[in-house]
Parts: structure tokens; sequence; C-alpha cells
């Protein structure tokens, strides 16, 4: 019989574990046909009583597995390690807080026998404001323009991808991957399916807006060239304004145009500096292996 692998990544949701637990195993003892299932917690060094429960949890059902790192390691790194620790013919992602209803789980199941090597949830409606969905529409126009593979709109992390991706994610060794672009990237067939998120039930969202902030930028610096194009074009566009300026305070004979002018490319110059450094920062950390994680604790395994 072939196996179904449910991976939770998971940090602070004491108010959740149990109530996502209970209400995927429900519908998985009841509903799931030819297929046998794992549930895996992975737990990104949660301070709360999340650990205790899992624990608590495994006790008592061995198709529940609990990863514990050594300490927080991201929310996307957190997700692939769940996917390598899986042993599913096909492995679902899905958040602790269940605004992505269980219920869509069994739609992927069906897609997936269909043929389909990843099939994800495309969100029609967001329980979020303007300003949210306004920036991620920039998110989405910004990477799929300058990227070399193209993302579908309202995507999250709830989807089913097949073995044969979770075996090519395995070999990724990199400090900040981008999960999702990784898994849309390895697939040879992929589909959507439309639904609509639920409210929030129990505790806080720890995904504000500087955490998808955060997220966004590493996507953009990891699946697309972005920046490179906006200074390239932009360097062109300081060339031809400095020629300008220049003829016109020849012709004029106003020298602090100049000086504006030296301040401003100054200060574009440093912003541009930051940005060079960030990317030799990933780099050295990847070859120093200085953003090595451990398991602190692997349950049921």
């Amino acid at each position: 019989m072939k196996l179904l692998s449910v991976c939770i990544p998971v940090y602070n949701e004491e108010n959740n574990v149990n109530h996502a637990y209970e209400s995927i195993k429900k519908l998985l003892d009841e509903k799931l046909v030819d297929l046998d299932y794992e549930i895996i917690f992975a737990d990104n060094h949660s301070i709360d009583k999340t650990g205790s429960i899992i624990e608590n949890i495994c006790s008592k059902d061995s198709k529940v597995k609990y990863i514990r790192y050594n300490k927080n390691i991201g929310y996307d790194r957190s997700l692939l390690q769940a996917y390598i620790n899986s042993s599913g013919d096909a492995v679902v992602s899905i958040d602790c807080d269940l605004q992505d209803s269980p219920d869509i789980i069994l739609k992927f199941i069906e897609k997936w026998k269909d043929g389909y090597d990843l099939v994800y949830g495309v969100r029609k409606k967001r329980l979020e404001g303007g300003f949210f969905t306004l920036f991620r529409r920039i998110f989405y126009t910004i990477i799929n323009y300058f990227s070399e593979d193209k993302y579908p709109k309202d995507v999250g992390d709830f989807k089913l991808i097949d073995k044969s991706i979770v075996n090519i994610l395995k070999n990724i060794n990199e400090p900040y991957p981008y999960v999702r672009g990784l898994v849309y990237a390895n697939s040879n067939k992929s589909i959507g399916i439309d639904y609509n998120r639920n409210k929030r039930e129990y505790g806080e969202s720890k995904y504000g807006f500087f955490s998808a902030l955060k997220y966004a930028l590493n996507a953009i610096l990891e699946n697309s060239y972005f920046f490179n194009a906006l200074f390239r074009y932009f360097s062109l566009f300081v060339l031809f304004l400095s020629f300008i300026v220049l003829l016109f305070s020849l012709f004029s004979g106003n020298s602090n145009i100049i000086l504006y002018l030296f301040i401003f490319i100054f200060s574009f110059g440093l912003l541009l500096l930051s940005l060079i450094l960030e990317y030799i920062t990933r780099i050295y950390f990847f070859l120093k292996k200085n953003n090595i994680f451990s398991y602190e604790k692997k349950l049921n395994f």
C-alpha cells in the first residue's frame, strides 16, 4: 500500500497542535482510500508547550512523527527538512492553523492519482488587508518577470508533491532555500485547485508583514535577477542624467547641481554595495557551512 505523508511546520502553536492533529487524523482515517499515512510535525524550536504536546501525541499514535531542531532555522528550511524526512509516495504540506482546509487534501490526491506530480492550492479568497494583497501582487509580478521559472499567483505552501520531487529536494544543500520555487522548478506536470482560506481559530499568526517581506526578499534574491536588472537600468539612467546635468552646469555656470548629483549617486552606490555584500555573505556562509543545524529530537522514526 502506498503512503501519504502530511508535513506540518510548527512554531509556538500550542493552541493549534491538538486541533490540527485531530482534524487531519479524522479526515484521513475516514476518507483516505487505498493509502496509508504518516503525520510529521517539524518544530522550529518552539519555546511554548508545542513540543510537549506533540510528544504526548507521539506516545499514543505511532503514525505521528516529530522533528525538533536545535534552533530556529526558518520556515523554508524547516519545511525542506520535513520533506527530506518523509517516507511517503506523495507528500502534503499544510500549516498548523488549518486556514487551509484539510478537506482539500482529498482533491490533491485525486489529481496526483491522475498523474500530476505537483498539486497546489490557489487561494481565491484571502482574509487579509488591502495593503497585504497589494504587496503580494507586487511580489508575484517581480519574481515572475525576472525569473526563468514562472510561479502561479495566490499560491502558498499548501500543496501535494510527488516522491520524485522529494528525491530531488534531498540533494538540495542551500543555506537560504526558496522551497516553493524549488518545488515548482522541478515539477513536470502541475495543476492548481481553487479554494477559500478559513479564518484562524486559535492563537495569533507568527507570519506578519515583516516576516512576509523577509520571505519575499529571500525569494527574489535566490530565484530572480531583479536586482541585477534594476541596477543595470538605473546605471544607464544615471549615466544619461549625469551627461545632461554636466551640459546644463557648463552652460549655466551652476556648480551646485553637480554636487547634488554626486550625493545622489553616492547614496545609491551605498545601497548597491549593501546588496552586493548580501550576496557575498550568502556565498560565504554556504562555503563555510556555518549555517549548520542539528536535530534536537526525532520521535517515531
